[in-house]
């Protein structure tokens, strides 16, 4: 087997197009782009959503989700640093005649059209910065977005559960094999992790960092935000969350309706 060097990449690894060329197929395999209606759902009855409502979704991606909760009858703007992941989305859209509007754009940092009935973040976008001051933007970016009484559902790596049940995944289909090495580093509290894909005895290989929060860690950032109050559940059928839990839920409100 050889391998050959990366060049460094231009961007950080979330908005680096030649990781998600080769990893997509890994990280979002059909079950999971398929379990986009059924997240959507859940999404929109935790957030207590009537037909109508608009819905800010923050690291949209392709429109994974972004998408049913448009066929849910909401109104959806939906933002990504990707632009290849925008551009997919846009088109998927279109070919469903939805209306959604998909944004490219760094979302720790973007002001939007609002205000929001509700905003979402889903699926392990938040702490992809790794960087807690840059997450704590994206918290005050969802509580700026929101109007009086509006409602986020946030999705994301437990630090809890990362440490307890992280371990390494391997897939093969279409002649390739896919690996994923995580490590987390108690000091800095950081995820990095090696992923790799071989085709034809070729090798590629990339490097994500990103930090997990505990839930109490959460709560802190959450309501520095100026939610109030917060709810945290293990997934989207609203069960507490639990150590062994690789992802934690939360459910909070920007107060004064």
């Amino acid at each position: 087997m050889t391998g050959r060097p990366e060049p460094a990449p231009t961007e950080p690894w979330w908005a680096d197009g030649a990781f998600w060329d080769e990893m997509f197929e890994f990280v979002f395999p059909p079950e999971m782009i398929a379990a986009g209606e059924d997240v959507a759902a859940r999404a929109a009855a935790l957030l207590g959503l009537p037909r109508g409502a608009s819905v800010l979704d923050l690291g949209c991606g392709f429109g994974r989700v972004s998408l049913p909760l448009a066929r849910l009858g909401l109104r959806v703007t939906g933002v990504d640093a990707h632009r290849g992941f925008v551009d997919h989305g846009r088109e998927w859209a279109r070919r469903e005649r939805l209306d959604v509007d998909l944004r490219e754009g760094d979302f720790s940092c973007a002001s939007f059209d609002g205000p929001f009935d509700a905003a979402v973040c889903l699926f392990n976008s938040f702490g992809y910065f790794a960087d807690p001051a840059q997450d704590r933007r994206v918290l005050d970016a969802a509580f700026a977005a929101l109007q009086p009484g509006g409602r986020f559902l946030l999705e994301c790596a437990h630090r809890d559960g990362v440490v307890r049940t992280m371990h390494v995944r391997e897939r093969e289909g279409d002649g390739r094999r896919w690996r994923e090495e995580p490590r987390f580093d108690l000091v800095s509290g950081l995820l990095e992790t090696r992923w790799s894909v071989t085709r034809a005895g070729e090798t590629r290989t990339f490097t994500s960092r990103s930090r997990p929060y505990s839930a109490t860690e959460l709560d802190a950032m959450l309501r520095a935000a100026g939610f109030d109050p917060v709810r945290f559940m293990s997934g989207f059928d609203g069960a507490p969350p639990s150590l062994d839990d690789y992802m934690i839920v939360a459910l909070c409100e920007r107060p004064g309706r």
